[in-house]
């Protein structure tokens, strides 16, 4: 059985982003879906079509649903230390629940910038390294 099955690259070359869809196999878990960005400028991730396969690796490493309770115990820790970021957080406790998909409109807390509340997630909190 296939552990990584590569599906599409989506780009958005507005915003100069780019994301390989993915389904990562875990033993004792179901299928994850997930969508791996290969090019986000404000990260500086920018990742060839030669470098595809062993970054994909490196994500379901990083990802291994055995690594959520230790992850999320950091992340706890983590978002303890910041009590002033009461608002950024109610966005990742929702994001990281079930490290699932959510809807913006009817799960995330009401915002009038969502993008950035996600962004500061990022700007803060755990990123893959590349």
């Amino acid at each position: 059985m296939k552990k990584i099955i590569k599906g599409e690259i989506r780009s958005h070359a507005k915003a100069s982003e780019k994301y390989i869809d993915a389904i990562f196999v875990y033993e004792n878990s179901p299928p994850y879906k997930c969508s791996i960005p290969i090019e986000y400028r404000r990260t500086g991730t920018e990742i060839s079509d030669d470098e595809i396969d062993s970054y994909l690796e490196e994500v379901y490493k990083e990802i291994n649903p055995a690594n959520w309770n230790d992850w999320k115990k950091e992340q706890n820790d983590f978002w303890n230390s910041k009590p002033r970021a009461d608002v950024t957080r109610s966005f990742f406790d929702i994001l990281m629940k079930n490290f699932d998909w959510c809807c913006v409109t009817c799960e995330l807390p009401p915002n009038r910038n969502p993008q950035r509340r996600i962004q500061e997630i990022k700007d803060c909190g755990y990123t893959l390294s590349t």
